[in-house]
């Protein structure tokens, strides 16, 4: 079972990729899951744990799972802090 500090981080550092790779801004994924951008960047910012309905739109409106925003990401030992 994630603590909910591992889950804060596998959300943000997922969340950041596909955002990056879609070419997406936090404004435009937070228009289409109708949150407030604000939300979005304390998201990615590790600052807050989504709720569940709010983790789900942010997954349908990615096309992915919240299952895969929640596992832990393909770090290299260089990338980590």
């Amino acid at each position: 079972m994630l603590t909910n500090e591992e889950a804060r981080h596998n959300i943000s550092v997922n969340l950041r990729r596909m955002l990056q790779s879609r070419g997406w801004s936090q404004q435009q994924l937070a228009d289409r899951c109708d949150v407030l951008q604000v939300n979005i960047s304390r998201i990615l910012g590790e600052n807050r744990l989504p709720r569940i309905d709010v983790l789900a739109r942010i997954a349908e409106a990615l096309e992915t799972s919240v299952d895969l925003l929640l596992s832990p990401p393909r770090e290299t030992a260089t990338n980590r802090s």
